[in-house]
């Protein structure tokens, strides 16, 4: 399996420009009993990128244009995972997944300081659902980037913040940024598509002095968790 750390960015911004449309319907090929509306989504070139946050327990995705709200806490007494999940698709329209290059940026900072980690989902994820226009929902394939970009068009999966160290009981805000360049022309790449969204947790987060050191240790840990399977049922 590749690596899952590409690149680390830390840096204090303001928030992102984050959609073009949201609360949109894109059918949830990953898992069962996923929802398919509550998406942030954004065009262009042909591709549709989307983002969403979703609580684990009731499938709701509470937001204000883009910007997803949930209660500190885990989903269940039983596990450590956070209330809610980050998801993303991808869909390169007429083409297949393999025409474009894509990258997910993820911030680890629960402060308000966006410290990004940068990733190639469909090579970060081993277990990616993929399929096409007239894939049902639920009814993706999964497995490695490698089998499925050459014939599919339409890439999903959900992830929760437990996997790569978080803290599900911080009051927090945290970005996420998914984009598409032309294959081979790398993170910095003109972007053909671009998605953003911003989930708050609790209260949210707070601004801090120097977020960068403790960044870059969150973001080392994410590197080496990226083994780690989880299920993604609403």
């Amino acid at each position: 399996m590749k690596k899952l750390l590409l690149a680390l960015v830390c840096s204090a911004v303001s928030p992102l420009a984050f959609a073009d449309l949201y609360n949109q319907n894109v059918t949830a090929i990953y898992g069962s009993g996923n929802p398919n509306g509550g998406w942030a989504t954004d065009s262009g070139s042909g591709i549709t990128l989307a983002l969403r946050a979703k609580n684990r327990n009731t499938g709701a995705t509470p937001n204000v244009n883009g910007v997803y709200s949930f209660a500190t806490g885990f989903s269940s007494p039983a596990n450590n995972r956070a209330l809610w999940n980050y998801e993303f698709s991808i869909n390169s329209g007429s083409s297949f997944l393999g025409a474009y290059d894509y990258y997910l940026s993820i911030d680890t900072n629960p402060a308000l300081n966006v410290s990004f980690t940068t990733i190639s989902p469909l090579l970060a994820f081993g277990d990616n659902s993929y399929g096409t226009a007239v894939t049902l929902n639920g009814q993706g394939a999964e497995g490695p980037a490698a089998n499925f970009i050459g014939s599919n068009s339409i890439a999903q999966n959900s992830q929760n913040i437990f996997f790569i160290g978080l803290n599900p009981l911080l009051n927090a805000t945290y970005n996420y940024d998914l984009f598409a360049v032309t294959s081979g022309a790398g993170v910095n790449g003109t972007r053909l598509a671009s998605v953003a969204m911003q989930v708050v947790v609790g209260t949210g987060g707070t601004a801090v002095p120097d977020a960068a050191s403790t960044s870059l240790l969150i973001g080392l840990g994410l590197a080496g968790l990226v083994g780690l399977r989880r299920s993604r049922r609403a």
